[in-house]
């Protein structure tokens, strides 16, 4: 599932259409008998209220008493029919909201003794505006096909999280760790992408190449050049600094991602009109184009599904690769992982899975940040990782400066080469604590550094893995860490590189939305895997 985003600017005014040039009409891509829209990355949207107030939980959108139908139930659903959810939004005193913002999210799935399948909503929770909701499903196999709808966050808990993209949390949320050499006594001062003059002199580590901004408050006792490790300032100090820490801005948060009720839990679905049970067992799949970069802005608005741990996507046909077969795949390539850790774990996936060392050791700790390099020799396979730059968002331990580069330093660093270059690319989940700015300028100059690489390199591969729904423990972890706000970002994300034509696109949040297992910043089960064969179907496509 997929939500809208919800723009200041629009405030009082009608919902507005897509532009009509950035949006087609194509051939449904597991149901050729349908027509479907492209994405087009422009979307209808709503704003909330100018201000909202509340003085307790009765005026929140409240997932008891909020509630959704299935269009048409009584009618008989085939394979490739489409389903339609109408979402109602009531408040705690039971009734209807009257403005939208809501953040819900729909799936469908099948799970017993010997089948399970999985898919979330085609394209976006249609807001209308008004506490009413649609939530579009393409039927794709045969069944009793459960229902489930949540609401992840009421409107006015989105009220809050758009004041922090816009005010931010606080002045300075890292630190930077000074030690003279031979010294073992470290001074800790505040760090950010930018600091208010009240911090004093300041030491300015902007990145020459880059032009990527990051200050640190100038030790008392120590020049800039002592600059050794970095790290994030304790969440509960950062917590307690803000002004969304009193109970009042915790509220709307406290009864986040519950599960609404509908006047049915299931529905039948019966074979199509060719008599498929799935489409994985109709001769829609083998038609897919293979995979390869394009611009994204032209892919169909289709969910993908998981039948068994096998991910399908309705972009290309992806390949379920065996362990021969993907080290034969990767077999003379070079794989560079940029990005945060949950594009590590395709790195750590493949250390284990070809059982290959590493060269992290006891001399070299930086498994975190990288950067990382597996060899093997025999299949000649050279895979690295390295993190993105500033901001590193991980508190436990310094790290080390020195080992930390920017993902456009690095693509600019690769050079043409008979041996076929693969990126890959994540960036997000330690960007939300930030004003987007700041994430669109880092995008958009990646943009750039790939397109000079394309230049030098025409055959390297570049693909953009998108951010993966996420597990919260704690109020603190919805109103810094939201999956709202991970999804505005990846939105924003996706615009910038729609009408890119020489990039990739794997679609993590589709995946992650659909999965079995719980929401996870990092997730379990058959994730990896499967993405591992999305990029490896980028890499060795089917030929036909």
């Amino acid at each position: 599932m997929q939500f809208l985003k919800l723009s200041s600017e629009s405030a009082g005014r009608q919902p507005e259409e897509a532009d009509a040039e950035s949006v087609r009409t194509v051939r449904h891509p597991f149901c050729p008998n349908r027509n479907v829209k492209t994405k087009g990355m422009h979307f209808k949207g709503y704003s909330l209220p100018q201000k909202l107030f509340w003085q307790n939980t009765t005026t929140f959108t409240n997932g008891t008493f909020s509630s959704f139908a299935v269009r048409g139930k009584h009618g008989e659903f085939r394979v490739c029919d489409q389903l339609e959810l109408v979402i109602q939004a009531r408040n705690g005193l039971n009734q209807t909201k009257s403005y939208g913002g809501d953040y819900f999210r729909a799936k469908m799935f099948t799970k017993n003794q010997t089948f399970a399948a999985s898919s979330s909503t085609d394209g976006e929770v249609l807001d209308h505006g008004n506490g009413t909701y649609s939530a579009i499903f393409t039927l794709k196999w045969a069944g009793v096909v459960s229902i489930e709808v949540t609401l992840v966050h009421p409107s006015e808990a989105i009220y809050l999280l758009r004041q922090i993209q816009s005010d931010g949390l606080v002045d300075a949320q890292y630190l930077g760790g000074f030690r003279a050499k031979k010294s073992s006594k470290v001074e800790s001062t505040l760090c950010d992408t930018a600091l208010p003059r009240k911090y004093g002199p300041l030491c300015n580590f902007t990145d020459e190449r880059s032009g990527f901004a990051w200050f640190c408050r100038k030790p008392q006792n120590l020049s800039c050049k002592y600059w050794f490790g970095h790290r994030l300032r304790p969440a509960s100090k950062v917590w307690n600094e803000t002004r969304f820490n009193d109970k009042h801005s915790k509220l709307p948060f406290l009864k986040a991602n519950m599960r609404i009720s509908g006047d049915t839990d299931s529905i039948l679905v019966v074979k199509s009109q060719q008599g498929a049970s799935s489409v994985v067992y109709s001769s829609v799949l083998a038609r897919l184009p293979s995979c390869h970069p394009t611009a994204l802005g032209s892919q169909a608005e289709v969910a993908g599904f998981y039948s068994g741990e096998h991910w399908y996507s309705g972009t290309c046909k992806i390949r379920h690769f065996a362990k021969e077969e993907a080290m034969s795949c990767l077999q003379g390539k070079k794989v560079r992982l940029l990005g945060d850790s949950t594009i590590r774990q395709l790195f750590e996936y493949y250390a284990k899975t070809f059982k290959l060392k590493t060269s992290i050791t006891k001399k070299l700790p930086s498994w975190y940040i990288g950067p990382m390099k597996m060899l093997e020799n025999n299949h000649d396979i050279n895979i690295t990782f390295r993190f993105h730059g500033y901001p590193i968002a991980r508190a436990s331990q310094w790290e080390i400066t020195a080992y930390i580069d920017y993902v456009v330093n690095v693509l600019d660093s690769i050079r043409d080469d008979e041996n076929v270059t693969v990126v890959v690319l994540s960036l997000g989940v330690h960007f939300t604590k930030h004003r987007p700015p700041i994430f669109e300028a880092r995008i958009q100059s990646i943009v750039g550094a790939i397109r000079r690489l394309h230049e030098r390199s025409p055959q390297t591969i570049v693909l953009f893995k998108s951010a993966n729904t996420r597990e919260h423990k704690l109020v603190e972890h919805y109103l810094m860490n939201s999956d709202w706000l991970a999804r505005d970002l990846d939105w924003r994300l996706r615009r910038i590189i729609s009408e890119e034509n020489n990039v990739g696109f794997v679609d993590a949040w589709d995946m992650t939305n659909a999965q079995f297992d719980k929401h996870a910043v990092h997730p379990l089960g058959p994730h990896v895997l499967n993405l591992s064969n999305q990029m490896l179907s980028y890499i060795c496509p089917e030929v036909k």
